[in-house]
């Protein structure tokens, strides 16, 4: 069974519990998130040749672009000799 199928599988479950254990998944999945979650993902994800940045809103777009712009600006102020 490859990984989509499982998670479908998995999805499919949790929708037939009971409203106030669904509440309580979502709950957790979306602490786990939060704590894993990083900007950086955003550029991977546009730089990945698999997605080429597919279904970025303009804000994930404008969070890339920050993190670019403070990476390249980092970047010269280390790398320059004055």
């Amino acid at each position: 069974m490859n990984l989509k199928v499982l998670i479908h599988n998995i999805i499919l479950g949790i929708q037939l519990l009971p409203t106030e254990i669904c509440d309580n998944i979502l709950d957790i999945l979306s602490q786990r998130w939060s704590k894993m979650y990083h900007p950086v993902m955003k550029v991977a994800y546009l730089l990945d040749p698999q997605f080429i940045g597919r279904n970025l809103d303009a804000d994930g777009m404008t969070i890339i672009y920050t993190i670019l712009s403070n990476q390249s600006r980092d970047y010269l102020y280390t790398n320059t000799s004055i």
